[in-house]
C-alpha cells in the first residue's frame, strides 16, 4: 500500500503519513487511531502499578 492510498483510505493527507513514516515525534491520537485501524489496531491507555512498572 502506498502513503497516498492509506491516506485515501483513512481520511488523512499524505503528508500525515509521510511524516509519521519518518519519525513525527508527535501525533493526534484520533488520527493515529484512524491509522492503525487499517490494520486491526488501536492506540489506547494503558493501566500501570502504582511504582511505574507496567
Amino acid at each position: 500500500m502506498t502513503q497516498v492510498e492509506l491516506a485515501e483510505l483513512v481520511g488523512v493527507g499524505p503528508r500525515i503519513v509521510g511524516e509519521l513514516e519518518r519519525g513525527k515525534p508527535t501525533v493526534r491520537m484520533d488520527v493515529a487511531n484512524r491509522i492503525l485501524a487499517a490494520f486491526g489496531l488501536e492506540l489506547g491507555a494503558v493501566p500501570r502499578k502504582r511504582d511505574g512498572t507496567p
